[in-house]
């Protein structure tokens, strides 16, 4: 969330230029950390302009572009909270971590960087609670590559969303980036292991929405540098969400449920009118049997729904797609929107 267009991005140049928009206002939080809730914070508001935007969260800056050329007369304003390569429990009051145990072991199990806090609340307290009850329309998340490892990032997101709304006395929307996949060190899917509890907050708390971003993002950069359509399908999200501007299907096919039919699994996703292969048919989706062990299946779209087979796996009782931490979509809906990791459970 924090890369800027100084730091490269695509069509930086030409971007950078034309970021002249008079009502998109930026307010960027200064890097500060503090064992106690703070209820100061320094900085000032700033018109949108080339100078200011180049040193701006690019993703911030699409997203409000977006907004302000589909809101006519609806000045836009934007405060950038954001510490490249920080973990969620920093940006989470302490007192809510303690409170939660499943929480609390994990964030126990952080390692300490030279680039960032990393102990819970420390950020919370210096950048996020001097905000608590200033009117926002939403809040804009994109982060959890430095929670790879953990196995209850899901609980962590959602106690964090909890942890802000309850500030603001307010159930604001909150919408998030699935991390993109990369080559983490370690094992093969520790990074789909958070896609995955990314998708499972949009079914553990409300007013949460969710972008996938696997179609614009090499497997070999952690800091994708096409940021323009992340912005883009953000601003989707709240203009048919918040503002009622009807944008068409803005969701990602996102896993409801599989069902049974002898040796054929059928899996059905949320979001799936017109869904599609980009190459006929895929080898993301695998199956497995009662043993627990998972075989490549083969694929065939039916009806806006998912029909897989494997002569490996007489009766399939399992599921998953994309699983890898290098897996990039090959599943789409009608508006061009990749499908989302998953592992049925």
């Amino acid at each position: 969330m924090e890369w800027t267009p100084a730091a490269g991005i695509v069509n930086g140049e030409a971007e950078i230029a034309g970021a002249n928009y008079p009502d998109i206002r930026f307010f960027k939080a200064v890097k500060l950390t503090a064992k106690d809730p703070q209820i100061n914070m320094p900085g000032s508001w700033e018109t949108c302009t080339p100078l200011t935007m180049k040193n701006f969260s690019a993703i911030s800056y699409f997203f409000a572009q977006r907004l302000n050329t589909e809101l006519t007369g609806v000045p836009i304003g934007i405060i950038n909270c954001s510490w490249g390569g920080t973990p969620a429990e920093v940006w989470i009051a302490e007192s809510d971590v303690a409170n939660d145990k499943t929480v609390a072991e994990a964030a126990v199990k952080l390692t300490n960087t030279q680039w960032g806090p990393n102990q819970p609340g420390r950020a919370y307290n210096a950048m996020i609670n001097p905000l608590a009850g200033f009117k926002v329309a939403g809040v804009l998340w994109y982060q959890g590559e430095s929670n790879v490892g953990s196995h209850v990032y899901d609980k962590t997101l959602s106690t964090l969303i909890e942890t802000w709304r309850a500030a603001w006395q307010d159930n604001f929307p909150f919408y998030y980036v699935q991390i993109t996949p990369f080559n983490y060190e370690g094992n093969t899917t520790q990074g789909v292991t958070i896609r995955n509890a990314q998708r499972k907050v949009l079914q553990q708390v409300t007013k949460t929405d969710m972008v996938v971003v696997s179609d614009i993002s090499p497997v070999n950069d952690i800091h994708p540098r096409d940021k323009k359509p992340v912005g883009v399908r953000l601003a989707n999200l709240a203009l048919k969400n918040i503002y009622g501007i009807d944008k068409g299907v803005v969701n990602s096919p996102l896993y409801k449920n599989f069902k049974l039919n002898g040796s054929k699994l059928t899996v059905y996703f949320e979001n799936a009118t017109g869904l599609h292969f980009t190459n006929k048919t895929s080898h993301l989706f695998e199956i497995a049997g009662t043993d627990g062990v998972y075989h490549i299946a083969k694929a065939k779209i039916e009806n806006d729904a998912v029909v897989l087979t494997s002569k490996e796996v007489a009766k399939p009782t399992q599921v998953r797609f994309a699983w890898h931490n290098t897996a990039q979509a090959n599943l789409f809906n009608g508006a061009d929107l990749p499908a989302s990791s998953f592992i049925s459970e």
